[in-house]
Order: C-alpha cells, then structure tokens, then sequence
C-alpha cells in the first residue's frame, strides 16, 4: 500500500524539507563524494534516515488530496490507521474503528472516505488481502495466512484470494 503512493515520481525542494531530511540528504552527499573507512555502513544508515524523514515530511505535507499519507496526516483518523495495520486480525468494526478515532461512526466513515478515498471497511479487506499474501509468498501455509491476516478460515481466505487473481489476471 506504501509504493501506491510512489507511484508518480516526486519532485520536493529541499529549502522546504524538515532539517532531519536535509541532513540525511547531505550525509548521503558527502559519503558520495569523499568515501571513506566505514562508507557502507554509512550509506545503509543514512539512507534509512532519509526514507524515515521522506516519510515524515509526506505525512506532514501530503502531495494528493487521499491516501495513506493524507489518512496519516488527520490525527484522528491516524489511530485508526495504526490499529489496523497493527492488528489486522481483530474483528475490526465501525464502532471499535471510530471509538480509536474517537469520532462517532458517521463521522468516521466520511472523513475516513475523505482523505483515504476508500471505506473504512473496503480498507481493512483490501489491507487484510495483502498481509494474507505476503504470508502466503513467504511459505507460510494458509491456515497461518488466514490467522495473521484476520480471515475467519482457510476457505475464506481461499475465496478471497481467488477473487483477487480473477480481477488482476486478464481474462482469455
């Protein structure tokens, strides 16, 4: 869900950047220029710091009027994020999604569409889809993909999953 945001390149002047991103920039900069004893090292831990403060800074400054950078910037909505990817196997509903938001569920469910431009609930399918797949490509079974992931069984999971590759697989 995170590289959906970067799907368009981005262009951020960095007079505007938070001083942590321009210091992981210059750092990087720097062991470009002048490698010296410890370079790897270096580049690994610098370039971690500029993708954290890229993060920050997109949070901050969303560049698109939905999605997950805009949904992190609403404080409210935020803690309802967090729980979700936390905790996708809870039996999430309005109610206990709104009652992190501390917001009554209509207004949740609208200002969640608002600035994720998706449901709440559609959300939560579509987020627990992805965690039951990536458990399911890194060789865990699907019994422990559906638990991880949230789905009520493995027949469930199944189903979803299926339907998921009928919409990605171009018909013949």
């Amino acid at each position: 869900m995170l590289m959906c945001e970067f799907a368009q390149p981005l262009r951020l002047p960095l007079a505007d950047a938070d001083v942590a991103l321009q210091l992981a920039v210059q750092t990087l900069w720097t062991e470009m220029v002048a490698p010296r004893c410890g370079q790897p090292a270096m580049l690994t831990h610098a370039g971690n710091m500029l993708f954290i403060g890229l993060l920050r800074h997109l949070v901050a400054h969303p560049n698109t009027e939905f999605g997950l950078f805009s949904g992190l910037n609403d404080p409210r909505i935020a803690k309802a994020l967090v729980a979700i990817h936390t905790n996708p196997q809870a039996s999430w509903s309005l109610e206990s999604l709104s009652g992190y938001a501390g917001m009554s569920r209509t207004l949740f469910a609208t200002q969640f569409k608002n600035v994720m431009g998706t449901p709440p609930g559609k959300y939560l399918s579509r987020f627990r889809l992805l965690v039951a797949q990536r458990a399911v490509l890194s060789g865990r079974g699907l019994k422990e993909a559906a638990r991880q992931s949230g789905y009520r069984d493995v027949s469930a999971l199944s189903r979803a999953l299926g339907q998921a590759r009928e919409r990605v697989l171009p018909k013949i």
